[in-house]
């Protein structure tokens, strides 16, 4: 997992859905340390709560996700930095994503409560 955040910091940005993916060796890499890593938490983590909970509602993350980090960081670059440079600084990223799981869970709360079909649930 640390060799994966570290191939990370030092990768290009990748954007997928622009084909553009930075080092492709360090990104098959990253990938690969990613589900192994995941793999591995899930067996040590199986009785976990939270990763339960967040296994239930994978599908509201995936559609909600993407923009709830574009509003976030448009918010965070427009109102705390200046530079364009320090966007692609290592701990910016991880506030973000920190920030976006935070942000998830009222989403969550609210797709469950009133929108259970629309992700495939039915309604309690």
């Amino acid at each position: 997992m640390i060799l994966a955040i570290i191939l990370s910091a030092y990768n290009a940005l990748i954007f997928v859905y622009m084909n553009q993916y930075g080092n492709k060796i360090a990104f098959i890499l990253i990938g690969l340390l990613g589900i192994i890593s995941l793999v591995d938490l899930s067996f040590a983590f199986k009785e976990s709560v939270f990763f339960n909970f967040i296994g239930r509602n994978t599908m509201i993350i995936y559609v909600t996700h993407f923009a709830v980090y574009r509003y976030l960081r448009e918010i965070v670059w427009e109102y705390l930095y200046d530079s364009a440079s320090l966007q692609s600084e290592f701990p910016y990223y991880w506030i973000l994503f920190l920030a976006a799981m935070v942000l998830q869970f009222p989403i969550i709360y609210i797709a469950n409560r009133f929108f259970p079909v629309l992700f495939g649930k039915r309604k309690k």
